[in-house]
């Protein structure tokens, strides 16, 4: 499993940095994942999903501090599975309604609604990285302020006027429908 996450990383020293934190850590990932979830394939997702959070930031992961660091992995962990059981619930609600209730116009709303979330994420992943991580991490993935802060080890208030910032640009290319 590692194999594949190891080939997102284009430098020897993060792609080593990665396989030590899963050698080291992946116990304690699937545990924490299970624990949440309550389930063995739900844990195993919320372990890769992890695992692809850290690809993009294993340059911002310290592993000087041993206790930080597994504070820190556990955190991640503990917030992808919930998060996953978040959607599958969400996803769980939706296929109990019943299909013949649904009217042209729910689902026509339902289609809209999933085409301005992929227009929301096609401009968030156009803002410069700065913005961009701060934006994923709170609308996408749900993190807190203080958890996006200890996960990009950025200050609180860095994080916070990072978010207002790309939150107005957002809002700006929202409302003028500027094309990305």
């Amino acid at each position: 499993m590692i194999s594949l996450f190891l080939s997102l990383i284009d430098n020897e020293d993060d792609r080593s940095k990665l396989e030590k934190i899963y050698l080291d850590y992946a116990d304690l990932m699937k545990k924490t994942a299970f624990y949440i979830t309550q389930d063995e394939y739900y844990a195993e997702l919320a372990v890769s999903d992890t695992l692809l959070k850290f690809t993009d930031i294993i340059k911002d992961i310290r592993t000087s501090n041993e206790i930080e660091l597994k504070a820190f992995i556990a955190q991640v962990t503990r917030n992808t599975a919930k998060n996953i059981l978040r959607e599958k619930n969400k996803t769980d609600r939706l296929l109990e309604l019943d299909e013949s209730k649904l009217s042209n116009e729910d689902i026509a709303a339902a289609i809209e609604a999933d085409e301005g979330y992929a227009k929301i994420l096609k401009i968030i992943h156009s803002q410069p990285e700065i913005y961009r991580d701060v934006l994923s991490l709170y609308y996408v993935h749900g993190y807190s302020l203080n958890d996006i802060s200890n996960l990009l080890d950025r200050s609180y208030e860095t994080v916070k006027k990072q978010l207002a910032r790309g939150t107005a640009t957002l809002r700006y290319i929202l409302s003028n429908e500027v094309t990305i």
